[in-house]
């Protein structure tokens, strides 16, 4: 019988830009809250990033630029990333948003696209991702290296930093989670991993682990 193997991590060839504002309620008066929904997609809205925010050192702003600046919610935690990457990418360019309604069912959150120098931008390839903007931190890097670890130090590794992220609260990225994962998984399935190994623990001696000739760093 032909053993099952695991496909690498899905990458998708484009990523949505959809974009939802949330906190609206927040920073506009109940009164006027309903009234200023329904005109919000002839407004002129953009992004701002709020490093200092002490919530939220990735919190993105929009600010409704009709009239005096205000602000008038924040890009929701799930879109952040995609909001800093354009922010990154178009770094001399300021980024507007195209408000195109509610979101269903939420009834004070937004639905927007961004703006690139007039161009409503609704889809974006991979393939148009420049060289330089794909990340060479510690945590891409060891993605790279899975293949030459040995399957039970990625399983101590895989342990190590989800301890570190949910008891130390250190910003482990999920992707690199993923990443190990299912490299353990493909290792099982293509060389029979010994499933009488001993159950690995995790205890306070994770700084006394070395995982290769590198270190991991907290990026918290």
């Amino acid at each position: 019988m032909e053993e099952k193997t695991i496909a690498g991590p899905y990458c998708p060839p484009s990523i949505g830009m959809l974009l939802i504002i949330v906190g609206t309620r927040f920073y506009t008066p109940a009164k006027e809250l309903e009234g200023y929904l329904s005109e919000a997609p002839k407004h002129k809205m953009k992004l701002e990033a709020e490093p200092y925010n002490k919530f939220d050192p990735l919190a993105v702003k929009v600010l409704d630029c009709q009239g005096e600046e205000r602000l008038i919610g924040y890009i929701r935690s799930e879109d952040t990333r995609k909001a800093h990457f354009l922010m990154k990418l178009y770094n001399d360019t300021q980024i507007y948003l195209h408000v195109v309604g509610l979101v269903p069912g939420a009834n004070t959150s937004l639905v927007a696209y961004p703006v690139i120098n007039g161009k409503e931008l609704k889809l974006f390839k991979r393939s148009d991702i420049p060289a330089n903007l794909i990340p060479q931190d510690n945590f891409s890097k060891l993605i790279v290296r899975l293949d030459t670890i040995p399957t039970e130090r990625k399983e101590t590794l895989y342990f190590c930093l989800t301890y570190l992220r949910d008891k130390c609260l250190w910003s482990i990225p999920q992707p690199t989670l993923t990443a190990i994962l299912e490299s353990i998984e493909h290792d099982k399935y293509s060389i029979k991993a010994n499933s009488s190994a001993p159950t690995l623990k995790v205890d306070g001696g994770i700084s006394q682990l070395a995982f290769g000739n590198g270190s991991l760093t907290n990026n918290h």
